[in-house]
């Protein structure tokens, strides 16, 4: 690890959402923030709003947008398969 937290934004319901994944997330150290809505529009303003409080608490944020659609997130898979 490097120090740094990872916060995520899911939506739809949370019991559903109780599978592979999620358990991947929570091992792997992630916070795991959850909204009712599966809308793309609300989770972006929830992951706006994470962000906003997590600026606020002092913490240095970097928001990757939904769908982690821009090089820095699409980087990510390939680095880190790369380093298994």
């Amino acid at each position: 690890m490097v120090g740094l937290e990872t916060h995520l934004v899911l939506g739809g319901d949370a019991e559903a959402r109780r599978g592979g994944n999620l358990i991947l997330d929570h091992l792997a150290g992630a916070h795991v923030h959850t909204i009712p809505s599966d809308d793309w529009g609300a989770m972006k303003e929830a992951s706006q709003n994470l962000d906003t409080d997590l600026r606020d608490a002092g913490k240095e944020t970097y928001l990757i947008p939904l769908g982690a659609s821009v090089p820095l997130g699409q980087s990510g898979t390939p680095k880190r398969i790369s380093r298994s």
